[in-house]
Parts: C-alpha cells; sequence; structure tokens
C-alpha cells in the first residue's frame, strides 16, 4: 500500500522553558515527533511539506530523507474569502487591525505586543480587534481594555472578520497558517515576523514581515517598534497593499491548483509503486 505522507512542522513549543509544557506533554510531545521521523523516513513513498520552511526544518530534523518529496501550500476558496466588493482596497487610511488565533497566548508574550499594539493604533483611531481564546483564562484579564476582544468564532464566520482590515500575524515558526492563507484572498495585508513560513507566504508587497530580533526557537519576546512601523507603512499605502494581497492569493494559494497538485502525487506515486 503506497504512503504519502503529508506534514507540517515537527513539535517543539514543549522543550521552551516559557511555555510550560508538562512532563505528559513533553513525552507525548517526543513519542509523537520520533513517530513521524520514523514514517517520514522509512515508511513513505512520497512526502508533502506544506511550505519550503517544513521541508527545511525536515531536512534537518528528519532522520533520513525521503526518496520522494514536494512542496504544497494550503489553498482556499477564494469565492468564499474575497475583498470587500469588487476591488481590493477601499482607501482606508487607519485600518483597523485583526488577530484571528486558536488560542490568544499561544506565544508568551502575546498579551504584552497586543497591549503594545493597541496603543498605537487608538492614537490613530483604529481599533485591534481580536478572536481566539486563552489556554490560560488569567491572559483574558491582561488585555488592555481598549482592546475588542470577541472570542471564538465559528468557522462558516471567519470570512468575513478579514475585509477591509489589516491582519496581525502572532504565530511562532508556523508551518503555513490558513489565517495568513485567508487574510490574503480577503484583500488584509499581512504585518507580523520573520518566523517560519509567514514571509514565505507573504512574499515582498502583500505587507510587511520585519525581523524577530530575537530568538523563537528558545521563546524570547520579539522586538515591538519594527511591528508597529510596519503597520504605519503598511495603512499610508493600504489600497495598494490589499491589492497586492488578493493577487498574491490568487497566484499562490487557490485551491483547485493545492487540488491538482495533490492529484498529481497520488497519480505518481501509485505509478511508481505499481511498477
Amino acid at each position: 500500500m503506497p504512503i504519502i505522507y503529508r506534514l507540517d512542522g515537527l513539535l517543539w513549543l514543549h522543550r521552551v522553558g516559557g511555555f510550560r509544557a508538562a512532563p505528559s506533554r513533553w513525552l507525548g510531545s517526543e513519542l509523537r515527533n520520533a513517530m513521524a521521523q520514523w514514517i517520514h523516513g522509512r515508511l513513505a513513498d512520497c512526502v508533502v511539506y506544506q511550505s519550503d520552511f517544513v521541508r527545511d526544518w525536515w531536512g534537518r530534523k528528519g532522520w533520513w530523507q525521503p526518496s520522494d518529496a514536494v512542496v504544497i501550500r494550503n489553498g482556499l476558496d477564494l469565492q468564499e474569502f474575497q475583498p470587500v466588493g469588487a476591488g481590493a482596497g477601499v482607501g482606508n487610511a487607519n485600518p483597523d487591525v485583526v488577530c484571528v488565533e486558536g488560542h490568544v497566548d499561544y506565544s508568551p508574550y502575546a498579551i504584552d505586543l497586543l497591549n503594545a499594539m493597541v496603543g498605537e493604533l487608538a492614537e490613530r483611531d483604529a481599533k485591534l480587534i481580536v478572536y481566539g481564546g486563552f489556554a490560560d483564562p488569567s491572559g483574558r484579564e491582561r488585555l488592555d481594555g481598549r482592546i475588542d476582544y470577541r472570542g471564538s468564532i465559528p468557522r462558516e464566520a471567519v470570512s468575513e472578520v478579514y475585509r477591509d482590515r489589516l491582519y496581525l500575524s502572532l504565530d511562532v515558526n508556523p508551518a503555513c497558517p490558513n489565517a495568513v492563507v485567508e487574510a490574503l484572498a480577503s484583500g488584509a495585508p499581512v504585518i507580523g515576523f520573520d518566523t517560519g513560513s509567514v514571509s514565505e507566504l507573504v512574499g515582498d508587497a502583500a505587507g510587511r514581515i520585519v525581523p524577530f530580533g530575537a530568538d523563537p526557537w528558545k521563546g524570547d519576546a520579539p522586538k515591538i517598534q519594527p511591528l508597529i512601523e510596519a503597520y504605519q507603512e503598511v495603512a499610508g499605502r493600504f489600497e495598494a497593499y490589499s491589492a497586492a494581497a488578493r493577487l498574491r492569493a490568487e497566484r499562490c494559494f487557490d485551491l483547485g491548483k493545492m487540488v491538482d497538485a495533490y492529484v498529481e502525487v497520488v497519480e505518481r506515486t501509485i505509478d511508481r509503486c505499481v511498477r
């Protein structure tokens, strides 16, 4: 039976002190990594990586290299995720910023970053809108009162939250974050730190990705000022960045193209294994 193995990154947050992994979680994560590395190197006939970042990561940590591998980035329905109206921007001089996370406190620096960002936005009469839950319920109380925190959101409503806004990515070394792709398709320029695949997804024109300023692999806190400057630049040319974001999604993240790539991999793998 041919095995096609689709991979994101290895588990690593449990090794970082700032993320406070319990012993049971640490052991479970290490076992899952070992199983994934074995399948990656010894059992899989073809490996699909979600991004170049993931491919390079597994190249360093995957124990052995597969004989056949390909990068296929996530795609989405470009009809479901669209900019406002027919265009890709509305000339908003001070766009609101939206952040969509499974857990807002996913990284130890996220709340401090959001609190710093909302002060900058308040001076421009722009809002910081945050969706997501909290792994630690006390984290909700640490949010600045000026942040428009809206809690969790149903999957079917997600496509509405990006439009006419700028997207803030808080991910640390992400494999291929769907929220970034959704934002681009919605004409929402992306700002964030250059960790993981973020810069690979956004490219040069669809937002501003800034240096982290520290070591994200160690759980260090980033330099926040460059991110604030990134907002200022993107907000100043919002319409151009918004149009570039939509174009980036159309060229790189169309669901149909993703499906075609997977079909090609399946057919090629079956053909090779049958022979």
